[in-house]
């Protein structure tokens, strides 16, 4: 994971697994805690969207808009307690922690959890290299999934987030879901679908059918202008950087809209699963930054600094794999 491992040397790894070894335990209670504000704030702008109905047009448009970019950020958000249970935080128990994933988070998504374990883990695997599947999406020819390249243009890169708002995000949810975690298993195809359709007819005869409509409207719109974002946070690097991962601090606000769950602590994620092979859910990654400081550890900046370093970053694509 780190391409520069040698800037460790100084670490005795094996102490560091020690010192790790009790933060990488499964926790179904902290799981669902996480989870429940997800689903907190998706249902809350839900009743805000209905209680705006009636409101003069100048007060529930906005209001809408700004209902339709949480539940984005929350439906990002039980993405990322998926991508937890792909990395079986919920339950030891395989097919306890994957039904689970299933059931509360994944399928409402669309998508099963046995394909995007397969992509997730080649990403681990190959981070920052040529192999690494997600650079089949960044570095994809085609002008409407090459989005990440530097050096990041603020105006360019707005536009292209307010055009998510449009649908300018499809392309990206087709291709990943469809390409890149595209299902082996018919089971795997049908499972979220068919679930899918169960909650939408639940929805419709108790006269809820907006819900469903503006469910799948933010997955097409505010759900991706926030992975949109947050994918900038990760393993977008200057040509010559040493790690292939961004190692930042956010604040309230930036975790709460693109960076939910401690994703900010991606770098933390990466070296206790890729170098120390310890599956460190996310709930316990800041106390995981805690304990991988200090000499031979990459510093940590903020959010800001690592745009202004992209902003001035030469023009290249935005990997050590050009």
């Amino acid at each position: 994971m780190i391409v520069n491992l040698q800037k460790q040397s100084s670490v005795e790894l094996q102490q560091l697994k020690a010192e790790i070894e009790p933060l990488a335990k499964p926790n179904a209670m902290r799981w669902f805690l996480c989870i429940a504000f997800d689903w907190f704030w998706i249902v809350a702008a839900f009743v805000a969207m209905w209680l705006l109905i009636d409101a003069p047009l100048i007060v529930s448009i906005p209001g809408w808009l700004a209902c339709l970019i949480v539940i984005g950020a929350r439906q990002h958000g039980i993405g990322l307690m998926a991508h937890e249970g792909a990395h079986l935080a919920v339950s030891s128990n395989r097919r306890r922690n994957d039904l689970i994933t299933g059931l509360f988070s994944f399928w409402f998504l669309g998508i099963a959890l046995r394909p995007y374990r397969r992509f997730h883990f080649s990403h681990h695997r190959h981070v920052g290299t040529k192999d690494d599947p997600e650079l089949k999406h960044k570095l994809h020819p085609s002008p409407f999934l090459r989005h990440w390249k530097l050096p990041l243009q603020p105006v360019k890169d707005a536009v292209i987030c307010v055009l998510d708002l449009f649908g300018g995000g499809v392309p990206h949810s087709a291709y990943a879901i469809g390409v890149l975690m595209a299902p082996r298993r018919l089971i795997d195809f049908v499972i979220p679908k068919l679930y899918q359709v169960a909650w939408v007819i639940g929805l419709y005869f108790m006269g809820l059918w907006w819900v469903a409509l503006v469910w799948f409207l933010a997955l097409g719109t505010t759900f991706w202008m926030s992975f949109r974002i947050r994918i900038w946070t990760e393993h977008v690097v200057e040509q010559g950087a040493d790690d292939p991962t961004q190692r930042i601090s956010a604040k309230w606000w930036q975790r709460f809209l693109f960076l939910p769950h401690q994703t900010w602590c991606h770098w933390e994620h990466h070296f206790t699963w890729d170098v120390l092979r310890q599956r460190v859910p996310s709930w316990n990654l800041a106390h995981a930054r805690e304990i991988l400081s200090g000499d031979g550890f990459p510093p940590v900046r903020s959010l800001e600094s690592m745009v202004k370093s992209l902003r001035s970053a030469p023009p290249s694509l935005g990997t050590l794999t050009e």
